[in-house]
C-alpha cells in the first residue's frame, strides 16, 4: 500500500509506503502544498497512530514547521512518528562534520519548538547520544551533515532500541532504521 504527494514532474514529493501484510484501516489522509508534506491517520490493531512524511525547504523555512506543527496539533494524543528530509542539523555539535554555525538557525529554533510541543523524540539520537553519523552528504560543500530524521512521540519509545543510518548507495541521502 503507498501513497504520495508531488509536486511537478522530477520537483519535489513524499510518500509513505506501509508493508501488504500490515493490517491497517486509513482513516485520514492530509497532502501537503509543493509535495513537501504527506500525512496519514491509520488504525492498527484498534489503536491510532499517525505516520508523516516531509521533504523540508533546502533554504530553510521556519514558517514549514510552525505550520506543520499546527498540523500535528490538530490530532491531540494520537502517537506520532515522522521522518523526512528536514534540511537542518538538530545538533550544531555532533550532527555536522564542519563545525560552521555557532548559533541555532531560525529554522532550527522551529523545529526544537515542534520537538517540544509535540513531545517528539528524535530516536536515533536518543540510541545513539554522543555518536557523530551522517545522513547526508554534499558534494558541494564537501561536507557530511544528518538532515534525514524520524521523529517519534515519546509514548512510542520502548525499553529496547536500536537506530541505525545505513549506507549510501543510491542517493546522496543514507537511509535510516529503527
Amino acid at each position: 500500500w503507498s501513497t504520495e504527494s508531488s509536486f511537478s514532474n522530477k520537483a519535489r514529493g513524499v510518500a509513505i509506503l506501509i508493508k501488504k501484510n500490515i493490517p491497517f484501516k486509513e482513516l485520514k489522509i492530509i497532502r501537503g502544498g509543493e509535495g513537501r508534506l504527506i500525512m496519514i491517520l491509520i488504525e492498527i490493531k484498534s489503536k491510532k497512530l499517525l505516520l508523516v512524511n516531509i521533504y523540508a525547504p533546502v533554504e530553510g523555512d521556519p514558517q514549514f514547521f510552525y505550520r506543520l506543527n499546527t498540523k500535528l496539533q490538530q490530532f491531540g494524543n494520537v502517537p506520532i512518528i515522522i521522518g523526512g528530509d528536514f534540511n537542518e542539523v538538530l545538533d550544531l555539535q555532533l550532527d555536522r562534520s564542519m563545525k560552521t554555525q555557532i548559533h541555532p538557525s531560525r529554522t532550527n529554533k522551529a523545529i526544537h519548538t515542534l520537538i517540544s510541543e509535540v513531545r517528539l523524540v528524535d530516536i536515533w539520537r536518543l540510541a545513539n547520544p554522543t555518536v557523530r553519523d551522517y545522513t547526508f552528504l554534499s558534494k558541494r560543500h564537501k561536507t557530511y551533515s544528518r538532515i534525514d530524521y524520524f521523529l517519534i512521540s515519546q509514548s512510542l519509545v520502548g525499553d529496547t532500541l536500536a537506530a541505525v543510518i545505513e549506507t549510501q548507495i543510491i542517493s546522496d541521502h543514507s537511509p535510516i532504521l529503527f
